[in-house]
């Protein structure tokens, strides 16, 4: 008898130390699995984020064609102040950049507009289609944009082009066509002094952009053949 009272007692004795034990498991946090709403949320987001991205390149694209549309009711006998808008909108387009619209006058490539004051810089700098050292002139003979991270490395720059490109002070570029009738009439470029290549989506705009005032302006661009 006194035997099962102790063991009775010893029970006892342990029982608050289970309930503390089971407390004690109660607070710790349990580890939910993983239902992959963050990562859904954070695909929305990014997503979100590309739609915004998306909808302002899509209002500078009509900024810019506005404005030149007002320079052409503006002067409609002059197709220069069109070609300057032309340079200048695509210049903000991109942002911290120079471009110039290049038109072939007989068996060259001149320079018609560039955010670069041509004067002191080579002028409307002339160059023959045939010479493929020379970029503007190799564009013209490409179906998809002309990107050059670097010019003043770059081993199929004439040295003529180098040196062109260091006076006026930049070193990457990229050039998209312009067309009238599915043929090749021009070009328009962007370049910067910092070396390094552009972005595929860059690249893209340029195209576009290029497109687009094809289209729309080749009464503009007419005029001057």
């Amino acid at each position: 008898m006194a035997t099962r009272k102790r063991s009775v007692k010893s029970r006892s004795a342990a029982s608050p130390k289970r309930k503390a034990a089971t407390r004690t498991s109660a607070r710790k946090p349990a580890v939910r699995p993983a239902t992959g709403k963050g990562s859904e949320l954070e695909r929305l987001r990014r997503q979100l984020a590309e739609y915004k991205r998306e909808l302002k390149e899509s209002r500078e694209q009509q900024t810019a064609t506005a404005e030149i549309l007002k320079v052409i009711s503006g002067s409609p006998a002059d197709t220069q102040p069109v070609f300057e808008a032309i340079v200048r909108s695509c210049a903000q387009l991109f942002g911290g950049v120079n471009a110039s619209l290049r038109l072939i006058r007989g068996d060259c490539a001149e320079t018609m507009a560039s955010t670069f004051p041509l004067q002191g810089t080579g002028g409307s700098n002339p160059v023959p289609l045939n010479d493929l050292g020379s970029p503007s002139s190799r564009a013209l003979s490409l179906t998809t944009v002309l990107h050059i991270p670097d010019l003043l490395v770059d081993a199929s720059v004439s040295e003529a082009a180098r040196q062109r490109a260091a006076r006026r002070g930049y070193r990457a570029v990229m050039y998209a066509q312009l067309l009238k009738d599915g043929r090749p009439i021009g070009t328009i470029d962007v370049n910067r002094a910092r070396p390094g290549p552009f972005t595929d989506k860059q690249i893209a705009q340029l195209q576009t952009f290029a497109a687009q005032r094809s289209e729309e302006h080749t009464s503009e661009l007419q005029s001057r053949f």
